[in-house]
């Protein structure tokens, strides 16, 4: 899942159900969902831990 452009924002377990809905594969147990939150792009920089998404 692509995130990227909501910075700052906390992705939430309905943001997840909501996307995969959009985008139509079904989950079966021990699927594992990847999310692109943009804050690799930071990584190893002082503003590392305040960019991209976050899930909670």
């Amino acid at each position: 899942m692509d995130v990227r452009g909501k910075a700052g924002y906390v992705y939430s377990a309905l943001d997840v159900e909501t996307e995969l809905a959009r985008i139509g594969p079904e989950l079966q147990s021990f699927d594992i969902v990847l999310i692109n939150t943009a804050a690799g792009t930071h990584y190893r920089h002082d503003d590392y831990a305040g960019r991209g998404c976050g899930t909670g």
